[in-house]
């Protein structure tokens, strides 16, 4: 299994059921037939509109082709995703928000929980059908150390066609089964005795009072610090504490930060910042402006993704909205050059050294690029952002990086009036490789 690949498919998937409410959908592993190892989304008519192929390159949404999949998802995972959900938009389906949201949050949390190396996740099914035909009862891979809780057998699946049980995935850790999760009821059994859970609670009436909403984590000590901002729907909020109390093991900064807050003999608070929104793109907007209004400020956040359209329409400088909307393509140059696609690491207020840093490290770079290439250009949404004159080249010392690179430099001021210029040959619409080298001069 490639733990990569099989955490950024939850991740897009957890992402993308989140942004959509305009189809039913469900996550499910095609293990045979033409999809080989694919993470899918059908609606409720049986029609594939969304999947990722861990075998190859490929994945897409509602006929919406992306052929370098994965490197997209590390790299530019939020325009992937939201590529991915407006093409799920189109497709008329049927409305659940319920279930979608069961499906986002079950997501989210299976990709959590991959972030422990030794954990891997896998389609509890195991009758050797692809996911659809007859159903004549239960028929899970057998675990001695769990059982499916008998609720379980009661259900009803949404999809005709779609056995109950399908939707069952089972969680190990150094091959030994953890967890079963159900994600159509946002449920996991897990441990002794066995005994299913939801994920999340909130009683019915007061997830219906908040509709969508914009929410904050914050840390109570020393005067109360905000640490993470997200937007939901029920019991969205309480997910992250709740996560971080069942899964001790798992490290993130978001949940690193929790069990520090627990671990010193306080809570978590939650705050509500704005509720009863009317649609998820007006959520998606607020949670954009709250997440670059405390950037703005200096104040960091553990959020992952950026907020929605933060590229286009989040926090900025007047500089550089400017050097945006009225950047002049980069003229021809005659040296070697090689560009690095640094937009997951910049932003509008980056001062020198920020730039420099992300552009210097971490690369795929091949050794005629380490031995030809002259001069570094940092480039972000477009924009030359920064330009380094290559002293040496050294392999990464970021952990789990070894064979990647990173240079020793000296800011290129010979080169500065192509700062704010667009390298309009350089990185075109849809391109997954951050690399991009022109050893024979760029053309202009």
């Amino acid at each position: 299994m490639d733990t990569q690949k099989t955490q950024l498919a939850w991740r897009v998937i957890a992402e993308v059921m989140a942004f959509t409410n305009k189809s039913f959908a469900i996550g499910i592993e095609a293990t045979s037939g033409g999809l080989g190892h694919t993470y899918t989304l059908y609606n409720t008519d049986g029609a594939l509109i969304l999947w990722l192929n861990t075998n190859s390159t490929s994945g897409g949404a509602n006929g919406v082709l992306e052929t370098d999949v994965w490197n997209r998802a590390e790299y530019d995972l939020h325009a992937l995703v939201a590529e991915f959900a407006l093409a799920i938009h189109r497709e008329p389906g049927i409305a659940d928000d319920t279930t979608v949201m069961n499906i986002s949050a079950a997501a989210d949390w299976i990709t959590a929980n991959l972030a422990d190396q030794d954990s891997d996740i896998t389609w509890a099914w195991a009758d050797g059908q692809d996911g659809f035909g007859d159903y004549s009862g239960p028929s899970l891979s057998k675990e001695e150390e769990l059982e499916i809780p008998d609720a379980w057998l009661q259900i009803e699946s949404p999809l005709p066609e779609f056995a109950p049980l399908k939707w069952v995935w089972t969680l190990r850790q150094n091959g030994e089964a953890k967890a079963h999760i159900n994600l159509l009821l946002n449920e996991v059994v897990h441990g002794q005795p066995n005994q299913s859970e939801e994920l999340f609670k909130l009683d019915y009436e007061t997830a219906s009072a908040l509709g969508k909403y914009v929410y904050a984590l914050r840390d109570p000590r020393d005067g109360g610090q905000v640490f993470y901002v997200g937007k939901g729907t029920g019991d969205r909020l309480l997910s992250h504490k709740k996560f971080s109390d069942e899964n001790p093991d798992v490290a993130t900064e978001k949940l690193d930060r929790i069990k520090e807050i627990e671990s010193a003999g306080f809570e978590v608070e939650h705050l509500l910042l704005r509720t009863g929104l009317e649609s998820d793109e007006e959520a998606l907007k607020v949670e954009q402006a709250v997440i670059d209004a405390y950037a703005a400020a200096g104040l960091e956040l553990t959020n992952l993704v950026k907020g929605h359209h933060s590229d286009t329409h989040g926090l900025t400088t007047l500089t550089a909205f400017v050097q945006a909307h009225g950047a002049e393509p980069m003229g021809q140059l005659n040296l070697p050059i090689v560009m690095f696609k640094i937009q997951n690491k910049w932003n509008p207020t980056l001062d020198a050294a920020g730039i420099y840093k992300a552009t210097r490290e971490h690369w795929v770079v091949g050794s005629n690029t380490r031995t030809s290439a002259k001069y570094a250009f940092g480039v972000a949404y477009g924009i030359i952002r920064g330009i380094y004159r290559i002293d040496s080249w050294m392999p990464s010392d970021e952990p789990g990086l070894e064979k990647r690179w990173m240079f020793d430099g000296v800011e290129a001021t010979e080169l500065s009036h192509f700062i704010g210029t667009k390298p309009l040959q350089a990185f075109r619409k849809y391109a997954a490789n951050p690399v991009i080298t022109f050893l024979d001069g760029y053309p202009g």
